[in-house]
C-alpha cells in the first residue's frame, strides 16, 4: 500500500513600496506572527511571543519570507524606509492550501500570485512630505498656526483682565 499526502507549500513574499507612485522601498524590516502569538486589541504581540520569521526587504523592495504554514499571521512592520511613515497597524494574513488573503486598513485583498506556489502580499507606505527646502515635516504645518491662536488667546485674556481691574477701580 501505498500513501500519498498531497501537500502544498506556500510560500510568502512582501513587496514593500511607496503609497505615491508604487516605488519599491528597500531597508523596511518585518516580523511575523502566529495570530495565536498577538494580541490584536492592543496590536502587538503576546509578552514572550517570538515571531515566526523576520526579515528585511531587499534592493527591489523584495523580502521572501519563504514556506510558511496554512494559519493566521500577523505582520508587524517595525522599522521602515528613511523617509517614510512606519505602519501602526499589523496586517492580518490568512494563508490558505490555495492562497493567501491579507487586511491593511480594514480591506481585504488576495495576495497576487507570483508562480504555482508563491504569493506577494505587497504592503504601503506613506512619505514624509517637506515644506519647500526647510526640511520640515508636513505633519508640522499646523504648529505656526497654533502658535497664533495661543498667542492671540494671551493678549485677549490680558486685555479683558485689565479692563476688568479698571472697572473695579
Amino acid at each position: 500500500m501505498i500513501t500519498v499526502t498531497n501537500r502544498r507549500s506556500i510560500q510568502l513574499e512582501v513587496l514593500k513600496a511607496s503609497s505615491e507612485d508604487d516605488t519599491p522601498l528597500s531597508d523596511a524590516e518585518f516580523a511575523l506572527y502566529r495570530a495565536e502569538d498577538f494580541n490584536d486589541t492592543l496590536g502587538e504581540p503576546l509578552y514572550g511571543a517570538n515571531p515566526v520569521l523576520t526579515g528585511v526587504s531587499g534592493n527591489m523592495g523584495i523580502l521572501d519570507f519563504g514556506t510558511v504554514s496554512v494559519g493566521s499571521y500577523r505582520l508587524v512592520e517595525t522599522r521602515s524606509p528613511h523617509g517614510y511613515f512606519r505602519l501602526l497597524d499589523p496586517i492580518y494574513i490568512t494563508v490558505r492550501r490555495n492562497g493567501i488573503s491579507f487586511t491593511q486598513d480594514g480591506m481585504t485583498y488576495e495576495a497576487t500570485r507570483v508562480n504555482l506556489s508563491k504569493y506577494r502580499v505587497t504592503v504601503y507606505n506613506d512619505p514624509y512630505h517637506y515644506i519647500s527646502d526647510t526640511g520640515v515635516f508636513d505633519v508640522l504645518k499646523p504648529v505656526p498656526i497654533a502658535v497664533c491662536l495661543v498667542i492671540i488667546t494671551a493678549v485677549w485674556a490680558a486685555y479683558f483682565r485689565r479692563r476688568r481691574r479698571m472697572e473695579l477701580s
